[in-house]
């Protein structure tokens, strides 16, 4: 059955109830938007690991139009940025427009309106999400695993007294080994974990990549199969992709790792009810996720060994409860909450310095960054294994009280190099280090340069989002893409942040989206080759000699296809909505015939 609607959004995180809200404020109200699980909140409904929690002041990181006073913390845990979402659903009267269990299957334009096709989808799994990985049967399909290789570690280098001795996990690491260099993978607690689905229903599970026909058909809680009979084909006049930027968790080729007697899953697949008290945990990785959820682990009663391939650059957090007074003065003192957030949101764009590459801000910075990990870690070959070699800001910058502290204390132990082998039920790390463990996490990222819903969306030319971006994201303002009349990406090209909140971005793209979708009176929105060129020409010219590019490391900001910053937005958020609203006067101008260009 085929269903005219005006606008068809994808997700129900952050990005997509912006979207609806911006819609409804200007008056566009016939939209539907698909959510693939059975409930709202995106990433923060998929990562449920310990610790989990935002790195953006709470305060900036909830939307404009619905501050909330309640928060407890600085940095709200996941689980209440998963309620405070549904809060604002319910206060919009989103969830009359929700339709749970559908994902986007195929999205075709047919030369007037965009042709939607969905399935709904009911839960396999459940809850139970203890999977493995077999790299024989899936490899990555970029080919690249989390082993260092020639280049990552000098000749000569080794840790933990460079041996292969086997190491049980209760025993104290090698304080001895020297730093080493390689990149890790990508990772945070950011963005969706669509893209993989758990197989097999035995006590082998295992947690593979999907192919792209399934890469948004996965329920967020296991493993997602087609109703029979149900979903549908939807017409609409406008798509708005509000997926999120973090689709597909990566899942490292590791030798051996198929035969690992315990539990291996991807952090953003934590297993529901998964007790870790006396167990030995080893955590895969140090992003933004690890360092949240390795001292968090810890506290629970786990034994925990941390498998470092690249050093972070990590800031104090400053976390700390809100007190009552507080709360009562946000919720009661007109102006109060938009005072907070002010400041919030200047002290945020006072960051981008010092992100960017300002000689003095970034010096600053990584004084600051060193002096919280000498306070914290005491042994001098410990401090030099977590002592980056590469630019502040090349890389996400970490925020954390609790992840140098759990290090120097002995709460968690590090294993300053990557995981390159199982060996015979034991973790073999590349310094050659063996470690013995129960349960493997795997931090490591997420494929962030691919975005999952690229190959199902085709434009008026027959070529779809994948093949156009077939070297990197490009778009005219983060937002438009030539050859996909109506079509609206949010939270795509070069539309997230290292120095300030991103949902800043998401809904200035969303009000962005909503403006030209309420202005019916002219043709579908189109933007130009030459137009995505220029935009694309603009963005490289502000990427040019950041950290992001010449910082000297790897980070999934960067397409290694292209060599070109496609992630992060290098610039501040007042030029991201200033480039917005140059392209809304330009788009919204009559024409001479007066209609819309």
């Amino acid at each position: 059955m085929t269903s005219p609607v005006g606008t068809v959004i994808v997700g129900a995180g952050f990005a997509g109830i912006a979207a609806a809200i911006a819609l409804k404020r200007a008056g566009a109200t016939d939209f539907v938007i698909l959510e693939r699980a059975e409930s709202v909140g995106g990433t923060w409904r998929d990562n449920r690991y310990p610790g989990v929690a935002c790195d953006v002041p709470a305060h900036l990181y909830a939307l404009e139009s619905h501050p909330w006073p309640e928060w407890s913390r600085t940095f709200a845990p996941g689980d209440e940025i998963r309620a405070y979402l549904e809060r604002v659903v319910d206060a919009e009267g989103l969830r009359a427009h929700i339709r749970f269990g559908h994902a986007l299957e195929d999205a075709r334009w047919d030369g007037d309106r965009w042709e939607v096709r969905t399935g709904v989808r009911t839960s396999g799994l459940g809850d139970g999400r203890s999977v493995r990985t077999d790299p024989r049967e899936h490899a990555p399909s970029d080919g690249r695993d989390i082993r260092a290789d020639a280049r990552d570690h000098p000749p000569g280098a080794t840790g933990a007294g460079g041996g292969t001795r086997k190491r049980s996990a209760g025993e104290a690491s090698g304080a001895s080994a020297p730093n080493q260099a390689p990149d890790a993978a990508p990772d945070g607690a950011s963005d969706d974990a669509r893209g993989l689905r758990p197989a097999g229903l035995g006590g082998a599970r295992m947690l593979r990549p999907a192919g792209p026909g399934d890469v948004l058909a996965g329920a967020a809680n296991g493993t997602a199969h087609p109703a029979p009979g149900r979903g549908g084909t939807i017409r609409a006049e406008h798509l708005v992709l509000a997926c999120g930027r973090l689709s597909e968790p990566r899942i490292p080729h590791v030798p051996g790792l198929a035969g690992f007697h315990g539990p291996v899953f991807h952090s953003a697949r934590w297993p529901d009810g998964l007790s870790v008290a006396g167990k030995r945990v080893a955590v895969v990785g140090t992003g933004a996720s690890a360092v949240q959820l390795a001292p968090a682990l810890a506290d629970r009663g786990a034994d925990v060994t941390v498998f470092q391939r690249t050093p972070a650059w990590i800031m104090p957090r400053g976390d700390r409860a809100h007190t009552d007074a507080e709360r009562t003065e946000w919720r009661e003192t007109a102006g109060a909450l938009a005072e907070v957030r002010a400041e919030l949101y200047a002290d945020g764009e006072a960051r981008f310095a010092s992100r960017s590459g300002d000689a003095a801000a970034a010096g600053a910075a990584s004084r600051a960054a060193l002096a919280h990990l000498h306070a914290a870690v005491e042994d001098p070959h410990l401090r030099a294994a977590l002592t980056p070699d590469y630019a502040f800001g090349c890389k996400r910058v970490l925020l954390s009280d609790e992840f140098y502290a759990a290090i120097g204390s002995g709460a968690v132990r590090l294993e300053p190099s990557a995981l390159a082998a199982v060996d015979d039920g034991s973790l073999v790390a590349a310094s050659g280090a063996r470690h013995d463990a129960d349960i493997v996490v795997l931090a490591t990222g997420f494929r962030a340069t691919r975005q999952s819903y690229a190959p199902l969306v085709t434009g008026e030319h027959g070529t779809t989002l994948d093949e156009h971006w077939s070297g990197g994201f490009t778009a005219v303002a983060s937002t438009l893409v030539h050859g996909f009349p109506n079509l609206f990406v949010l939270g795509g090209p070069n539309a997230t942040l290292g120095h300030n909140s991103a949902v800043l971005l998401l809904e200035a793209q969303a009000a962005l989206a909503a403006d030209l979708i309420a202005d019916r009176a002219g043709a579908p929105v189109r933007v130009s080759a030459e137009a995505e060129r220029e935009a694309t020409a603009e963005v490289d010219e502000m990427a040019a000699g950041t950290p992001w590019l010449t910082g000297g490391c790897r980070n999934w900001y960067v397409d290694e296809r292209s060599g070109r910053l496609t992630l992060i937005w290098p610039s501040t958020v007042a030029a991201f909505r200033e480039r917005l609203d140059r392209v809304r006067s330009a788009l919204l101008a009559p024409t001479a015939s007066g209609g819309a260009r």
